[in-house]
């Protein structure tokens, strides 16, 4: 369970949440259920989340995860009238091992609804992480992110001019807890747009 409030625990809070989460876990299998409530008072914005995540084990070096979650947001700035708007989340991922256990890859895409949670966007977003074993010591980790968004001009924090945003990051760095444990020489950009 969980409990916040922000900015002060002891002092008028401008954002109040609360929930719980059970988890499961067996060899093979594992499962996570997740509640929370949270009230955003300076936005007279209520939201209520619930999300499963169950995982997959196949044969020890193969795992299948998967994420979904339904929201409801309730808006109440017009006295007269509350609005009320559900979204929902689905995510699904991959993980494995290959090359006698030299390279870990790690594959996961979402998509959020433009009513999901206190969000007012719709987003796709992909990703895909790579680490390969080089030498006892020396570990190269590929990262690609992917991701979209497009924004609600009906939600209370949209910004005019700003309705679509794509942004594509990759990075390769170089890693060595023995050799170089505080640093991680690498190459990156990023595409905006």
């Amino acid at each position: 369970a969980f409990y916040i409030r922000s900015p002060y625990l002891f002092e008028p809070a401008l954002i109040e949440s609360f929930g719980a989460h059970h988890r499961l876990e067996l060899n093979n299998f594992s499962y996570l259920l997740q509640y929370s409530h949270s009230n955003h008072y300076g936005a007279d914005v209520k939201t209520d989340v619930i999300s499963t995540a169950p995982k997959f084990r196949i044969n020890k070096k193969h795992t299948l995860n998967f994420t979904i979650a339904l929201s409801q947001r309730k808006t109440d700035t017009n006295p007269a009238e509350t609005e009320k708007k559900q979204g929902y989340l689905l995510g699904a991922g991959y993980t494995s091992y290959f090359i006698q256990n030299r390279w870990k890859l790690n594959v996961r895409g979402s998509y959020t609804s433009r009513g999901f949670g206190t969000y007012g966007y719709e987003r796709w977003f992909a990703n895909q992480h790579s680490s390969f074993t080089i030498k006892k010591y020396y570990q190269l980790t590929v990262i690609n992110n992917y991701n979209q968004y497009q924004y609600d001009k009906q939600h209370y924090n949209y910004i005019p001019g700003y309705d679509n945003n794509y942004f594509i990051f990759n990075s390769v760095n170089l890693t060595s807890a023995k050799y170089f444990p505080s640093v991680s020489p690498g190459l990156f950009y990023d595409i905006r747009y």
